[in-house]
């Protein structure tokens, strides 16, 4: 197979999974190449040309299985132009996504056949200066309403009934438990040694999730526990460097998931930042309106894993008053026993 010139070496890179970690790097120039024998069949093999990315955004999404995002949106066409084996010149302008990713998925497939989401974009020692990031899914099936509308709607809103919470004795939680006052988290060894060490995260763009299990009030007013016992990624979500975004479909799919999980209720959600965790730095102000907006229950919390090389830093928050606090941690052994997780800057 011939090798074309590709501007400043172009390569495609692939990234595998919920948290879009990089698999592997494929050439610019065979990708192209086996592009344009499904273009222009066998003439392809005498077509000299060069290869050309261009920083214009591809607004059309790709349909298929499985899901293939670009997640360097921003440059989304390359231009091929050379000359014909008769001299007949050629100048093409392709959509990458018409051109490359009908082979990069064939790849895809062949590398893991039951993997469901693949990203892939154009990456170069310039273009990578540019941030990679997955677009928010468009959702299907949504409607408008208007509430200044004051014509009888066929349907009415209203909000459901909570159950009383069962009751939790701070006094097993030893000294600490004592002196609750808002939410404390336990974590299950499992759940904890997850989020901490071994759940899949990406280094070059948030991820986040749900998180599950079974709330608990005290007698003590405002006091309340949350056992934290599975961890639930987010689908269909939209993140970047520096940003996280659920969708409806997110929800979606977790509240069918929490259907088949034996009495767990979210408790909240979890996400990442891709940086040292300071006491000064905790959840940015766009967290803080995420959660305020979407988590209506006063005990709910949101999880943070600061994730910076191989080290993590796990904490959560829970509303006080207009802003959120950090909540004491506490983690439960096979045999019921509680110990404190100790504060989290410091593990």
């Amino acid at each position: 197979m011939s090798q074309p010139p590709v501007q400043n070496d172009v390569w495609v890179e692939l990234y595998k999974g919920e948290s879009l970690t990089l698999h592997s790097r494929l050439p610019l120039a065979d990708l192209v190449y086996v592009g344009l024998l499904e273009e222009m069949g066998l003439s392809a093999k005498t077509l000299n040309y060069r290869v050309v990315a261009v920083n214009i955004a591809d607004e059309q999404e790709l349909t298929g299985e499985p899901e293939l995002i670009n997640v360097r949106h921003d440059f989304g066409h390359l231009i091929i132009s050379g000359s014909q084996a008769n001299g007949i010149p050629y100048k093409r302008w392709f959509p990458i996504r018409e051109l490359l990713a009908p082979t990069v998925r064939k790849i895809a497939h062949e590398l893991d056949p039951v993997e469901k989401l693949w990203g892939y974009c154009l990456a170069s020692p310039v273009i990578s200066q540019f941030p990679i990031a997955r677009p928010v899914p468009v959702v299907q099936g949504t409607m408008e309403i208007h509430t200044g509308d004051t014509t009888q709607s066929r349907f009415r809103v209203k909000r459901s009934v909570e159950p009383t919470l069962p009751e939790f004795d701070l006094d097993e939680l030893g000294r600490e438990g004592k002196t609750l006052a808002g939410t404390g988290v336990i974590l299950t060894e499992a759940t904890h040694k997850l989020l901490s060490e071994t759940l899949p995260l990406s280094d070059r763009m948030e991820v986040g999730g749900f998180l599950s299990g079974k709330a608990f009030r005290s007698s003590r007013p405002g006091a309340h526990l949350l056992l934290i016992q599975s961890v639930l990624p987010a689908q269909h979500a939209g993140a970047s460097g520096m940003q996280f975004t659920f969708t409806g479909d997110s929800f979606r799919e977790m509240n069918s998931k929490l259907d088949t999980m034996d009495g767990q209720r979210l408790l909240g959600w979890y996400h990442t930042h891709l940086f040292p965790a300071t006491d000064q730095m905790g959840l940015s102000m766009t967290d803080v309106g995420l959660h305020f907006r979407t988590f209506q229950q006063p005990w709910q919390v949101a999880g943070l894993i600061n994730y910076y090389g191989v080290r993590r830093v796990l904490r959560f928050y829970v509303r006080d008053g207009e802003e959120m606090s950090e909540c004491p941690q506490w983690i439960i052994d096979d045999r019921g026993r509680y110990r404190n997780a100790g504060n989290a800057l410091g593990a």
